[in-house]
């Protein structure tokens, strides 16, 4: 699932056009400016073709370079919804093969599918495009050779010829070897100090092996002796269980082109729904009650970013940072148990139920990030991690309740709660979307 959902959102941008060059717009030093596409780079000049012919500058002439870039909304729709149906479709695939349902046959899973991964991924593709449509600036004054080499290596990939070697005015650097000179790390005014970023896809909160430890955990007192727990998991309706959904905001700052410090916080989903069934033997009678766990949380963190690898979003378009964090978590559990049997025997009903109250504990993370920046503001990252998000029940005994069948008298018995700690945090993989402020 993990795989199909990178894919399906980096399809739209990953598909390239007919082989063209960049269309650019120079602002050079004497108050002239040129327009046309970017036919070669040779030494330091560029070959631009216009509107009235061939044209050609001086890197070391250019105070301002645009690219241009031309409006991809209708096309990110349309690749968007095509990989949207084809994925939606395979996913479906196997849910109609396993489907009992009568409604619309083993295809109906499939058309459903497709059709939401369709219009999921023309909306996707839609601001792909969108985000993939705007200008990116570069201020050429005042560089080093350094700079410039790297620059015009960038702006060779983006010509239409990428290996021209015909006539051009003298140039003064050689782009022939790739080891002329090291990639520079983006300048301090090539990067945006603050950053807002969102998961927009993220694997759910996996603690249901907590959850059940717990529930298997409790000790009853006479009448009532504990079986194994049957079954564990997680409520369909809240959520949860969905990878696709706003999970996490960041709100950074960088201190320079490496380190940064930010704000992580997850406020719009906050609340967990687990249930299962055990086995009893209440007053000699075997029965299986339902148990439920509703688990409340909110967690926030403050994390530390250091860049192994920075970009700038056009002199280096990849990014590798380490992030790690310490944080604050509150959160509340209620737990209970009901059964009622309909048999022959004296038990009517039993219940117990168990509410603690909202605590505060220190958490941790740490994470990976591997990040591709489409422009010097957009960028979609993929991290990786562990979260140590602590919810911790302390030890006690509580009472519960049988009720039984006239004339037998209703019974109480004790539930010992041993000290535990549920971490609701856990491995986590997901995709975020960044913007620079």
């Amino acid at each position: 699932m993990a795989v199909l959902v990178v894919l399906f959102l980096g399809l739209p941008a990953a598909l390239v056009a007919a082989r063209q060059g960049a269309t650019l717009r120079l602002q050079l030093l004497d108050g002239r400016q040129l327009d046309g596409e970017l036919l070669a780079v040779k030494g330091e000049v560029l070959l631009l073709l216009g509107r009235s012919g061939g044209l050609q500058a001086d890197i070391r002439d250019v105070d301002e370079l645009r690219i241009v870039r031309e409006g991809n909304v209708g096309k990110g729709i349309f690749r968007g919804l095509l990989a949207g149906l084809l994925i939606g479709g395979l996913i479906g695939v196997p849910l109609g093969l396993s489907s009992d349902s009568d409604i619309g046959g083993p295809l109906f899973p499939v058309v459903l599918m497709a059709g939401l991964g369709g219009g999921c991924g023309a909306i996707i593709g839609g601001g792909l495009g969108i985000i993939a449509s705007g200008d990116q600036r570069l201020r050429c004054h005042e560089r080093d050779n350094a700079w410039r080499c790297a620059l015009l290596k960038r702006l060779q990939r983006l010509a239409r010829f990428r290996d021209y070697d015909g006539p051009a005015a003298a140039g003064g650097l050689s782009l022939a070897g790739e080891t002329v000179v090291a990639l520079p790390g983006p300048q301090p005014q090539e990067f945006r100090r603050w950053r807002l970023e969102a998961s927009i896809v993220q694997s759910p909160a996996a603690y249901t092996r907590a959850a059940r430890n717990f529930a298997d955990d409790l000790r009853y007192g006479e009448p009532v002796a504990a079986g194994a727990v049957t079954s564990t998991q997680i409520s369909h309706d809240d959520g949860q269980r969905s990878w696709l959904g706003m999970r996490e905001f960041c709100l950074g700052y960088a201190i320079d082109r490496r380190w940064a410090l930010g704000i992580r916080v997850n406020p719009l989903s906050s609340r967990w729904y687990l249930y299962g069934r055990k086995d009893l033997v209440v007053s000699g009678q075997v029965l299986t009650p339902h148990w439920n766990m509703d688990i409340e949380s909110r967690s926030y963190f403050l994390a530390a970013s250091y860049s192994v690898i920075a970009a700038d979003g056009f002199m280096r378009d990849k990014a590798l940072r380490l992030n790690a964090g310490l944080g604050w978590n509150r959160a509340r559990l209620n737990y209970g148990e009901y059964g009622s049997s309909n048999g022959s025997g004296a038990l009517n009903h039993y219940s117990i139920r168990l509410d603690t109250r909202m605590l505060t504990a220190l958490s941790a993370m740490v994470a990976v990030e591997a990040a591709h920046y489409l422009n010097s503001r957009w960028s979609l990252a993929l991290d990786a991690g562990f979260r140590y998000v602590p919810l911790r029940v302390r030890g006690q005994e509580l009472s519960g309740f049988i009720d039984r069948k006239a004339p037998s008298p209703d019974q109480s018995f004790t539930l010992a709660v041993p000290g535990a700690t549920l971490n609701l945090g856990g491995f986590f993989l997901g995709l975020k979307l960044g913007f620079g402020l």
